[in-house]
């Protein structure tokens, strides 16, 4: 049997994982609620790194940043069990008395990361350890039927094959004893036998030595091998819980109701434009009445209705007690349609302000809640009763629903005729108003949707009180939480809201000799005197993975100059104008058919934009856009410094005499969501001699057609310029044998082997300027100075939020810097000041605690590379 001298998994509080220990009273019983607990260190849990840096140009002024690609590591198998108890039901559903039958309730999971077999107590093992109490079924609700029922615990006690992360309910039922018991005695189950089995946490996962009690405790019953073929063997784990309740007491009945809404992408449209303000967006409610209750102390029970205000029209609308459910018209968007009719449920409509209102009549008073809307059940038909709704519902003709009933789905219909044409972000949550039935107080039970937990309960189990000063029905983001990935998988009080990106395009409208960098317009690059360049950056936000298309428009703005060389044959230059081409258009312009001279590391985008500028004091000169067409190949005209693109004029600075120079700004754009970090889009700018530069509204200037009087020079825009390249490698606990080879992962960044507890984890980041190499005369070129390559382990930085590394492994010495200095943090890696949690600058001694590493390099030059590599050891 377990005692005292078993001892727990030897881990740190960081591998426990728990959810608040909060105190459950049933009937005075107090009965903590018990925390999860992760077999092993985070057992099966990912080991995810990505590593961030920050650097500025030669200026200083503006700060950039990186990101790395992301290495995953999975955990090898190690066995994990909890036992958790989840309510205890009274089927007389009154007090607690002789010959009552109760069933307790259980949770009984796998949190290992391997599928196991689960051993459960017989009859006689679970009799001697029940107290005033006669057990008579162990059972467990076995999903794999046709029909999911209970059914008895197999006769040798396994219950095979639970999947990692599964929980399986188990139902003890017996009876109250009939004799020797009195009003406050407690009836008992105990399910396990881990030693004190007081629902404290050191019951819970605990290895199993085997022992000839085994036959009392609940755990593992496998040894499994690790999925790469290295023979890997567990210990199996054990825990137990135990729940009583007071003779003479009586369960309290709790309605659970659960809401959850996810988007009806098939139903979804993106109307008949690219403008983002048609696009339909469909949703799918999904509400249900739960038969299990989260919490100890409370039995589930059938939802009523609770007062609100319903009406053949919202002016008729009197009050009435309904179960309904309520979701907002996002704001943005109108009512799309009315939906089809759901079996025992009719669709209700509310043209009250979502502001000034709220869906039911509540019976709080503190906060004083806001007035209640006025349903109606006559469907709009116009399209103007369309937009006035604000809010759509749906009330049960049922006068309660029982627990275990799934309502059909809900479904509805908006359009996003109220956001801009570029699109922009859409927010709703769902509400779900019931009663208790049997509840005396007809307290509101509220769910809203966004998560997966019922009657807005918190991490006790217990529901929270209907607030309806602030549980309006509006969305509120901020203060409730995204449901980021859209599957009712938020995390937080309450509920979460659902949010929807709309992107759309604005069409552009139809459609500008020395000429180089600033102050250099006799600059000369690495092949000749037309490809001279600028380079700029833009400043992406940090975390964003090298893979992954930038979501916001990138502008870099250069300074370029025009100048007209005094020769012996050169004379004054008429028209001279500038204007962007593409690099096909560069390269015939140079007389070359060799392609890469004029391109980046990427092709233009379609969209992007170029506005030249005139610098000359006292200029008439209008600031003239153009934008790229991939259809075209060429850069149009467009302008919106005057009324029509037909008056839009060049950038064109006359005629320039000979030793005249110009300046000018180019400020190019490259459209939202079309490039990644580290992409380098270069535009060829053409100075040249227009050879036509009459522009009216019958004939507007051609531009660039090939005149021979022409030199081009280069604004090359990077979206950063530091590259960052994670890899990884495992090596044995005794460093002896290489289990996975230096590696990126696969397209996931996920290694092929996984590292077990005890073995070694070594991280190697590279890191390369990306830029052109200062190659000719003349040329802008990009430094990376005060470089800072961070590795926060602790998922506190902005853009380390996936790094959990911290948590799951300890530092081990040899730590390798190619150049510059290494700081070494207890905690999160702080941006400034450098201080703040610094152990030092001497690595540290092996199992220290270190959350982060940065190492700091004062410049890296165009093309320049390094490494940064460090190790650490899996608890």
């Amino acid at each position: 049997m377990s005692n005292l001298k078993k001892k727990r998994n030897d881990r740190s509080s960081a591998g426990y994982r728990p959810l608040a220990i909060a105190a459950l009273v049933a009937s005075g019983i107090l009965q903590p609620l018990l925390p999860v607990l992760a077999a092993g260190t985070n057992a099966g849990d990912t080991i995810s790194n990505t590593a961030t840096a920050t650097y500025t140009d030669d200026t200083g002024t503006t700060t950039f940043n990186a990101t790395s690609n992301t290495v995953r590591i999975v955990v090898a198998p190690i066995s994990g069990l909890t036992v958790k108890p989840t309510g205890i039901t009274d089927k007389d559903a009154g007090a607690v008395e002789q010959g009552d039958t109760l069933e307790y309730n259980f949770d009984v999971k796998n949190v290992g990361n391997t599928t196991a077999d689960i051993f459960i107590p017989k009859l006689p093992e679970l009799q001697a350890a029940a107290k005033n109490f006669t057990v008579s079924k162990v059972e467990y609700f076995d999903t794999t039927l046709a029909t999911p029922a209970y059914v008895a615990v197999p006769a040798n006690g396994i219950i095979p094959g639970v999947a990692a992360e599964t929980v399986v309910k188990i139902r003890v039922t017996g009876t109250v004893a009939t004799s020797g018991v009195i009003a406050g005695d407690l009836i008992s189950v105990t399910l396990g036998d881990a030693g004190l089995n007081d629902n404290s946490p050191g019951t819970q996962n605990l290895v199993d030595v085997p022992t000839t009690d085994d036959a009392k405790e609940v755990r593992t019953a496998f040894n499994p091998l690790d999925p790469n073929g290295v023979s890997n063997p567990v210990d199996n784990k054990e825990a137990s819980a135990i729940q009583s309740i007071s003779f003479a007491s009586q369960v309290k009945p709790q309605a659970f109701s659960l809401l959850e809404k996810t988007v009806d992408k098939p139903n979804s449209d993106p109307g008949a434009s690219t403008a983002g303000n048609d696009d339909t967006i469909a949703y799918n409610l999904k509400f249900s009445v739960l038969n299990q209750s989260p919490n100890g102390g409370l039995t589930p029970a059938a939802l009523e209705g609770t007062p609100i205000k319903v009406g053949a029209t919202a002016g008729s609308a009197v009050s009435t007690v309904k179960i309904l459910v309520s979701d907002a018209i996002p704001a943005g968007t109108v009512l799309k349609s009315a939906p089809s009719a759901v079996t025992g449920w009719t669709a209700v409509y509310s043209t009250d302000s979502v502001d000034t209102t709220i869906p039911v009549i509540s019976n709080s008073t503190t906060p004083t809640p806001l007035p209640a809307a006025a349903w109606s059940t006559t469907a709009p038909a116009t399209p103007a009763e369309f937009a006035a709704v604000k809010r759509i519902g749906f009330i049960a003709t049922a006068v309660s629903i029982a627990p275990g009933t799934v309502a059909p789905d809900f479904k509805f219909s908006v359009v996003t005729s109220g956001l801009p044409v570029n699109g922009g972000k859409v927010y709703n949550i769902a509400q779900a108003f019931g009663t208790t039935q049997g509840d005396a107080t007809k307290t509101v039970v509220v769910d809203e949707s966004g998560d997966a937990s019922p009657s807005n309960a918190d991490n006790t189990g217990v529901p929270l009180a209907y607030d309806p000063a602030n549980d309006t029905g509006k969305a509120d983001p901020v203060n409730q939480g995204i449901d980021t990935k859209g599957d009712n998988s938020g995390i937080g009080l309450k509920g979460e809201t659902t949010e929807v990106t709309i992107t759309g395009t604005i069409a552009p409208a139809n459609d500008s000799i020395f000429n180089g960098p600033k102050n250099q317009p006799t600059a000369v690059g690495p092949t000749d005197a037309n490809d001279d360049f600028t380079n700029a950056s833009t400043a992406i936000g940090a975390g964003l993975s090298p893979t992954a298309n930038i979501a916001t428009a990138q502008t870099g703005t250069f300074t370029n100059t025009v100048s007209i060389p005094a020769n012996a044959t050169n004379s004054n230059i008429a028209s001279v104008t500038v204007e962007p081409i593409s690099p096909t258009e560069a390269e015939a312009a140079d007389g070359i058919t060799t392609t890469g001279q004029y391109a980046g590391t990427a092709v233009i985008p379609n969209g992007t934009t170029v506005k030249l500028t005139d610098l000359t004091p006292g200029t008439t000169n209008l600031p003239v856009t153009y934008t790229y067409s991939t259809s075209t190949g060429r850069f149009a005209i467009t302008s919106t410094a005057v009324a029509t693109v037909s008056q839009a004029t060049p950038l064109n600075f006359g005629s320039l005499p000979v030793g005249a120079t110009r300046s000018y700004t180019t400020e190019v754009t490259l459209p939202a969501n079309t490039v990644t970090p580290l992409t380098a889009i270069a535009i060829p700018l053409v100075a040249f001699a227009d050879d036509d530069p009459t522009n009216t509204a019958a004939t507007p200037s051609r531009g660039f057609t090939g005149e021979s009087t022409n030199n081009i020079t280069l604004d090359r825009v990077y979206t950063g310029y530091m590259k960052l390249v994670k890899e990884a490698r495992i090596l044995s606990a005794d460093k002896s044998t290489i289990i996975q080879d230096w590696t990126v992962g696969d397209a996931a960044g996920l290694l092929a082997r996984k590292a077990a507890p005890g073995q070694f984890i070594e991280y190697r980041i590279s890191y390369q300027n990306i830029s052109t190499a200062a190659n000719g005369s003349g040329n802008t070129i990009l430094n990376a100075k005060n470089f800072k390559l961070i590795e926060d382990g602790t998922g506190t930085n902005a853009g380390s939020t996936a790094n959990n590394w911290a948590s799951n492994t300890l530092h081990q010495k040899n730590t390798l810097a190619s150049q510059g200095t290494v700081n070494y943090f207890a905690g999160a890696s702080p941006i400034a000041p450098l201080t703040t949690g610094l152990i030092g600058t001497t690595d540290p001694a092996d199992g220290d605690t270190v959350g982060s590493y940065q190492n700091i390099v004062p410049l890296v030059a165009p093309a320049s590379q390094g490494t940064f590599q460090f190790r650490r050891v899996v608890k």
